[in-house]
């Protein structure tokens, strides 16, 4: 009944365990949990990024670039007259007296009257701290050819005196004959880069329209801008936060410094430059010498080259007149976005391989980067990816990283499992050595399990041959024999028919005896091994054979001097020493020599037997070491069971049977033991 029960109760207490092992696995790793865990946690991240701007940065880089796909010409009915460097040595170096000041605009206006430009941005304030008590005469002058234009516009300028807001007061004169102001007030994101201004900015009870705004009222009154600028801002970016502004408007930049076509401004008052160059276009006057002047970036022109004020203001103007009005997209929508963005990735995630995974996480990304270029191309919509891209760049990494813990505790159960089911030994082999990775050693771990399940394969095949044949031979020789002595056409008497029989029945027994030590051998464990003393079982094998290598005139030379402790099974591993020191007397010539040494490396017991043979060719070493070989000689064929025997013991013992050898040069089987524990 226990003979019997063992094996039954063993085989079913592995399938639970391999069941219940499986269903935690399952339960520990369902990928479909982790993907809605994964959708879960990225729509929270983006969630909590949106709402705290974390990504501000990333956005407007990622804007820049867009806006710079979208470059335009410069309007050839806009005209830059610059007061710049070359001006500066010719007039002297700002601030200029407000006579020289008021003559030059005098002269300047009158010119563009003349040459009938369309109107006139004149960056010039006009205000009373410049004025001197014999300026009347300068000023009257510049009045009447402000006035004879009829479409000048001049910025305001806005005094804090401490919470009330005032404006800047313009000489009465000036006021009157001005044909509208308008503020220049513009926005710097935290990374210093001018993006925006805002349409109406001023005191709560009198708000002024941006100096291009009242501009582009004069030239194009029928310009309905009424539905222009962004009511969506951040106070954060306000310039002055004692004023108040409306209608957040995102400057079109259609191009950097120099963008537009200008003209020296003593050149013009001096007459060089021609009528024509200003005739049906709108002139814009203002101060681009860098020695002066504040420069800004922006989007188009980076921190390399900066432009002027007069510039931005330039830019909002044909912005404006365009018609172009970018607006952001609420956070509630670039959040929507990116949620069923990252949803769709991470379903692709849990039904793609991770090669498929990486082109559809590139893909995303692309259409993140296009996504955003086209909502500012064609809807004119300033969108937010930064959240998304930033989840799809950190997807990939975080999926295959819970996919390589998923495959690591796989590895490591069905290790577990082989060495419980005892398919793989609980000790690797003392030449192999593992990595400390713990993915890494579990997949050499499991292909050092399938190089010994391709072994058994051969090895089966060899015991199917074995059984089909070598068994077979010496009973169907004996029915034979019996056959012809009961026909009576033997040429044999009964003794000589009784010798051939025995002959032929000790055969049989023999290969039966063998086949038992394999079946023994397989189903050794280490479990089993008992401490034991390995020159003590050489000795015995020797000396066992020593009537052997008489008889084949061979002489067995011993390398060894110390005691060696393993752990193992003496049995076994004295019938496996023995049949390699047999087989190694059996294929030696005459007067020859076999070796058996022993020695001791670094915890390990080497042990090899060396002969003086005619050799082994690699495809029937192949074959010996129960690989898959093209063919074996004949010789190596009666190897075959008793080296299938060492092989499986050693095997057994944690450890691996090797052989170096060459056509006509000799053999040498050997194989490492770890040393054992032992207290003398």
């Amino acid at each position: 009944m226990t003979t019997h029960g063992t094996p039954f109760f063993s085989s079913l207490l592995r399938r639970f365990r391999r069941k219940e092992t499986s269903s935690r696995f399952n339960r520990r790793a369902s990928p479909l949990l982790e993907c809605v865990i994964f959708i879960v946690v990225a729509v929270v991240f983006c969630l909590v990024s949106y709402l705290n701007n974390w990504f501000s940065g990333l956005n407007n880089v990622l804007y820049d670039n867009a806006l710079n796909t979208f470059s335009r010409e410069a309007p050839e009915d806009m005209v830059l007259i610059e007061i710049d460097n070359e001006t500066l040595e010719r007039m002297g170096h700002l601030p200029w007296s407000h006579d020289i000041m008021m003559r030059a605009h005098t002269r300047a206006l009158k010119r563009l009257t003349e040459a009938r430009a369309k109107a006139v941005y004149l960056d010039y304030p006009f205000n009373f701290e410049a004025v001197t008590r014999d300026s009347a005469v300068v000023d009257d002058a510049a009045a009447r050819a402000i006035n004879s234009n009829g479409s000048v516009v001049i910025p305001v300028v806005f005094n804090t005196n401490g919470q009330k807001i005032e404006e800047r007061e313009t000489l009465p004169a000036m006021d009157r004959a001005v044909a509208a102001k308008g503020h220049k007030e513009f926005i710097a994101s935290p990374d210093g880069v001018t993006r925006a201004t805002f349409l109406f900015a001023g005191a709560s009870n009198h708000l002024e329209p941006h100096a291009a705004l009242a501009l582009l009222r004069i030239t194009d009154p029928d310009k309905d801008v009424s539905r222009l600028g962004d009511v969506l801002f951040e106070s954060s970016l306000k310039p002055n936060a004692e004023l108040d502004y409306q209608f957040w408007y995102h400057i079109p930049y259609s191009g950097g410094a120099q963008h537009y076509s200008s003209y020296s401004y003593w050149r013009w008052i001096t007459g060089d430059i021609p009528d024509s160059a200003v005739t049906d276009r709108v002139v814009f006057i203002g101060t681009t010498a860098s020695r002066v002047e504040q420069v800004f970036a922006t989007p188009k022109s980076g921190f390399m080259t900066p432009v002027s004020n007069i510039e931005i203001i330039m830019s909002t103007y044909e912005g404006l007149r365009e018609g172009i009005n970018i607006r952001v997209l609420p956070w509630s929508m670039n959040w929507l976005f990116a949620s069923i963005g990252l949803t769709f990735l991470y379903l692709v995630y849990f039904r793609s391989p991770p090669s498929i995974c990486i082109l559809v996480t590139l893909l995303f990304i692309g259409l993140g980067i296009v996504g955003m270029r086209v909502a500012l191309g064609v809807f004119q919509w300033q969108i937010a990816p930064a959240s998304f891209l930033v989840c799809a760049a950190c997807a990939y990494p975080l999926w295959m990283w819970r996919r390589l813990a998923t495959v690591l505790f796989f590895l490591q159960q069905e290790n577990m499992l082989l060495r419980q089911q005892g398919t793989m030994l609980t000790t690797m082999s003392a030449s192999f050595t593992l990595s400390p990775e713990p993915v890494v050693r579990s997949l050499e771990t499991l292909r050092e399990t399938r190089e010994r399940l391709q072994r058994a394969s051969v090895e089966r095949e060899n015991f199917l041959h074995f059984l089909s044949h070598d068994m077979r031979s010496p009973q169907s020789a004996i029915i034979a024999l019996i056959e012809m002595r009961s026909r009576k056409k033997a040429n044999v008497n009964d003794d000589e028919l009784f010798s051939q029989i025995k002959s032929y029945a000790q055969k049989t027994s023999k290969l039966a005896e063998e086949f038992v030590q394999m079946a023994k051998a397989s189903s050794l464990t280490a479990g089993s091994f008992k401490e034991l003393e390995l020159t003590s079982l050489i000795d015995e094998a020797i000396d066992a054979l020593w009537t052997f290598a008489a008889e084949r005139k061979v002489k067995v030379k011993r390398n060894y001097e110390q005691t060696a402790f393993v752990k193992g099974s003496a049995n076994l591993l004295s019938r496996a020493i023995s049949n390699l020191i047999h087989n190694a007397i059996k294929f030696s010539p005459e007067d020859s020599e076999v070796t058996v040494s022993l020695i001791y490396s670094n915890g390990y017991w080497d042990f090899a037997v060396r002969d003086q043979g005619q050799g082994l060719s690699r495809d029937a070493q192949r074959h010996l070491l129960g690989m898959r070989s093209d063919n074996g000689g004949a010789q190596e064929t009666g190897l075959v069971l008793g080296l299938a025997f060492v092989r499986t013991v050693i095997d057994r013992h944690g450890s691996m049977l090797k052989i170096d050898s060459a056509v006509g040069h000799g053999s040498t089987f050997y194989f490492r033991l770890k040393e054992s524990d032992h207290r003398g």
